[in-house]
């Protein structure tokens, strides 16, 4: 699928809450879309996708917002994603209700791993915002071992290389 989400409906790439669960979303070519979770959805999985640019409510690739993380078992997924921002600073995660500090706020309630991340600045070029200004860089996000396998880029892909990553999905 090709989603712009230029419409300020804040939605993400898809605008999935007040209790949407159980979605697979993959194989999407998203602009200005990101993973959004809020008002009690839960267990969806966002893979294979790209998002440039991301916007869910908040800037950032995974917001998770208005609730705490749902509870172990019923955990979302953001993996083998590439996930391009913008800008120095940007956000590459929020999730609002939860204590980055806490791990069991955090233990298989959100599961990432394997993405691809473009960003001015590398891994200390991004956030993690949590609750209560426990946020982070990406870098000290991803030394807190929730998230493997993750890469860091320093810098933006150029727009053939997107473009070429986008028609190579579509097809």
């Amino acid at each position: 699928n090709f989603i712009v989400a230029n419409y300020k409906a804040d939605g993400g790439c898809f605008d999935n809450d007040d209790g949407s669960s159980y979605y697979s979303m993959h194989h999407n070519f998203c602009v200005y879309g990101g993973h959004k979770v809020d008002f009690d959805g839960h267990s969806k999985i966002s893979f294979a996708s790209i998002h440039l640019y991301p916007m869910a409510f908040f800037p950032g690739c995974m917001v998770v917002s208005v609730q705490p993380l749902p509870p172990k078992g019923y955990g979302e997924t953001y993996e083998g994603n590439v996930c391009i921002l913008s800008e120095q600073g940007a956000t590459y995660m929020r999730v609002d209700e939860t204590d980055l500090n806490d791990p069991s706020q955090i233990d298989g309630r959100l599961m990432m791993s394997n993405n691809t991340v473009y960003v001015p600045g590398g891994a200390n070029g991004a956030a993690v915002l949590g609750q209560g200004g426990s946020n982070v860089t990406l870098a000290a996000w991803l030394a807190m071992g929730y998230e493997t396998g993750t890469k860091v880029i320093d810098g933006k892909p150029s727009a053939s290389t997107v473009i070429g990553w986008a028609e190579a999905m579509l097809q």
